[in-house]
């Protein structure tokens, strides 16, 4: 996994929205990351500056790092999340999804969601675009519904805290959106799984016993997250990226009925029709 984190070294340039817990823009600033490791890459230095409204420097964080943490997994192409382990009911509770993507050398551009929960209850999401510096600045407008319709195959990847190995499936989703539902049926491994969601201008809402919504962003971005994760059952959070009008990222992170987490899995997936 370490060598899968040395791929985000270099200095990233980036704008950072904060948005509320029903998606709603509260403010938007630039933010800097840099990661610089050491001559003999066994530890990485990682500098972060925060900009205020007005362009001006308002705070830098800086730490040094030479292992990873049980709450934290890599996959080979960069993609990771971090965050918490277990849920309770009470207190807070959050993750960091990263993807990393983008033609040329250095995978340019890169995607992280910061979803945070607070006693439960979806609080703030924060949504970080990031281009490597001295490269191109590509800005995607907002996702939209109708760019996901289509057929995606692709191949879903799952690492699992306990390292054990990572398992693969194969992966088909069908979605179709007539401009105010969207229906999409999922052909995982042998599974299937069916859902339908509202769309109202802003963000899907799926239908079901808990409201899960899926929260459309700019650079081609989207979360799906429950707004109040359900005691004894359970869930995931998911990131994902429509990297080009052909291929997507999803990266989520998956947790059992008594809250503890149990895996992150990527699907890599490509449309078709």
């Amino acid at each position: 996994m370490w060598s899968a984190l040395l791929l985000h070294q270099g200095c990233w340039l980036g704008t950072s929205a904060y948005f509320d817990g029903q998606g709603k823009l509260q403010s938007e600033t630039q933010t800097t990351v840099t990661l610089t490791p050491s001559p003999d890459q066994q530890t990485i230095r990682q500098e972060n500056q925060y900009f205020d409204t007005q362009g001006q420097l308002s705070q830098t964080k800086a730490w040094e790092y030479s292992s990873l943490s049980r709450s934290v997994l890599f996959f080979d192409n960069g993609a990771f999340s971090q965050g918490s382990t277990q849920f309770g009911p009470y207190g807070d509770f959050g993750a960091e999804f990263g993807l990393i993507a983008g033609e040329g050398i250095g995978k340019p551009r890169r995607l992280r969601g910061i979803p945070l929960y607070r006693n439960g209850q979806l609080e703030t999401i924060t949504f970080i675009r990031e281009y490597r510096q001295d490269s191109p600045q590509i800005e995607l407008p907002a996702l939209t519904p109708g760019q996901l319709t289509g057929i995606w195959q692709g191949i879903a990847t799952t690492l699992y805290p306990d390292f054990r190995n990572p398992t693969q499936v194969q992966t088909q989703l069908e979605i179709t959106f007539d401009g105010q539902h969207l229906h999409q049926s999922l052909h995982y491994g042998q599974e299937r799984i069916n859902s339908t969601g509202a769309w109202n201008g802003e963000h899907l809402t799926f239908f079901g016993p808990n409201p899960i919504k899926l929260f459309c962003f700019p650079g081609g971005g989207s979360v799906v997250l429950p707004l109040q994760i359900p005691t004894r059952q359970g869930f995931f959070l998911e990131l994902a990226w429509l990297v080009n009008p052909q291929f997507r990222l999803r990266l989520s992170r998956h947790y059992d009925s008594a809250g503890a987490w149990q895996c992150l899995t990527l699907v890599e997936e490509t449309k078709i029709i």
